[in-house]
């Protein structure tokens, strides 16, 4: 593990190690398992280390971009590797992601496409950068009906809600930017935004969603340059954004004049047929204002379409910067993606049907085999977030792994690495991989809570940060220690 973070470039040179002791405990493996590692280590080069100074990254050591930038590692690594169990056997049960199946209406959608509808589709040339027109159209529409009356004109089509983030950071933040960001917040774009150079100031979260009062604070004290936030079935805590706090948001961005990104991909996942609370776009169409939307949540993780919903001239600017980078998102992949967008009642009522069912199993199962877990059932979204009530989560998750089943702890979805008594555990997995997964949990959970105690807070003494890998926070960028403060007319 420590070789490949290395060479991936998420331990750059210099980066001071936990101590033999302190990584051993928070690992939960002996001390002679960790000498034998970075002895081996060092006669490879890749580590350095003085008595009394303890060991570091060699300084020789090439430094390298990490997959999600320096500072906030990528927190699915793992997915990066093609390794398959063997024929007959459940190997890794994955519970890091929330990755929903597809529905049944993707098959029968993708086979109801005519011969006529391929020929006229494979009869372009391929190049559109801001989006298949049929499919900005059907996006359209589709945001309409929600209350958010668009033109096609005001969407972009990018691969997933991943990609938007990207754009939008690369175009609208500069290093020094600050950001203002939910704190826990979905784990991707912390990356994202590291990688953007940015200066990120947490807001802490509740029941109802961001604490706009908190929000104000920090607006008060300093300049934001861009605020993000998922306002329904909030990742990963499955909050929803109240209607007062949404209203004093739409207020506070125009007031700022800071860019708002809310990102709506569970926005279809709801409980109750009903529908959410309206778009925080929709109450103040003066306010600068980007929504972005997913085929992952509703539909299937595996249709990797998303898009952004925005002001036309910065919708033309962000398909500029798009061309640059791929000239356009998979044409076959939208033709799905319109026809199915003809479908969302259906969906939602599917999709509702298995997350329903996903949550009482997943609660009876936790009430089996976990009760001393807590969490807040959600209105609606594909996890909980649990409450472990003793130990840290991160080194709760490094002995899950072991037992089979992986995890991702609360400080992976923190600023400040906070929420150390907290994971997110998604339901979304069939059966018999949810039953497997929490059983495996338990067996974990007892092993842990019957160790030798120790905690994080004693390794974060010897190594900044204080996490444990593979969630290590290897450094901290300029950007973090400065705040460069510019003209942002460039943007407006």
């Amino acid at each position: 593990m420590l070789r490949r973070l290395i060479d991936e470039g998420q331990l750059p040179p210099l980066t001071r190690l936990p101590s033999e002791r302190a990584l051993a405990r928070a690992l939960a493996v002996s001390r002679t398992t960790v000498m034998g590692a970075y002895d081996e280590l060092k006669a490879e080069g890749y580590l350095s280390s003085t008595q009394g100074s303890g060991t570091w990254v060699d300084a020789r050591q090439p430094r390298r971009p990490g997959v999600g930038g320096g500072g906030q590692p990528f927190p699915w690594l793992h997915r990066l590797e093609s390794a398959e169990p063997e024929s007959g056997s459940i190997g890794m049960v994955d519970l890091s992601a929330v990755a929903l199946p597809a529905l049944d209406l993707v098959q029968e959608v993708m086979a109801s496409v005519t011969t006529e509808e391929w020929q006229a589709l494979l009869s372009v040339p391929g190049y559109f950068p801001l989006g298949l027109p049929m499919l900005r159209t059907a996006i359209a529409e589709y945001v309409s009906d929600q209350g958010m009356e668009t033109s096609p004109e005001q969407i972009i089509v990018t691969a997933g809600a991943q990609q938007a983030i990207s754009l939008v950071a690369s175009l609208w933040l500069e290093p020094g930017d600050t950001v203002a960001i939910e704190d826990p917040t979905y784990a991707g774009a912390l990356p994202v935004l590291r990688s953007a150079g940015a200066r990120i100031v947490p807001v802490e979260v509740d029941r109802d969603g961001i604490r706009t009062e908190l929000l104000e604070e920090v607006l008060t004290r300093e300049r934001v340059d861009l605020i993000y936030v998922n306002p329904t079935f909030h990742n990963p805590t499955g909050s929803v954004l109240s209607v007062a706090r949404r209203q004093r948001l739409a207020a506070l961005v125009e007031e700022c004049r800071a860019l708002l990104v809310e990102c709506e991909v569970l926005h279809d996942l709801s409980f109750a047929d009903a529908p959410a609370p309206a778009s925080i776009a929709s109450l103040n169409e003066d306010a600068s204002v980007v929504t972005i939307g997913s085929m992952s949540g509703l539909f299937w993780s595996g249709l990797r379409i998303g898009w952004l919903r925005g002001p036309e001239h910065l919708v033309a600017r962000l398909g500029l910067s798009k061309a640059t980078t791929d000239l356009g998102t998979p044409l076959i992949d939208q033709l799905v993606a319109a026809r199915l967008l003809a479908h969302v009642d259906g969906a939602r009522a599917a999709r509702r049907q298995s997350l329903t069912a996903g949550l009482e199993s997943v609660v009876r199962l936790l009430g089996e085999h976990l009760p001393e877990w807590s969490w807040v059932r959600p209105a609606g979204g594909p996890s909980l977030w649990v409450r472990i009530h003793e130990g840290e989560a991160g080194e709760f998750a490094q002995v899950a792994a072991r037992h089979g089943v992986l995890i991702l702890p609360g400080p992976v979805f923190s600023v400040k690495e906070r929420w150390g008594d907290r994971l997110r555990l998604p339901f979304v997995l069939p059966e018999p991989f949810l039953t497997i997964g929490i059983e495996r949990l338990a067996e974990a959970w007892n092993e842990y809570r019957n160790r030798a105690p120790g905690s994080l807070s004693e390794a974060g003494e010897e190594n900044e940060g204080g996490r444990v890998l593979p969630f290590l926070d290897t450094t901290s960028t300029s950007a973090e220690q400065t705040s460069v403060v510019r003209d942002k007319g460039r943007h407006r």
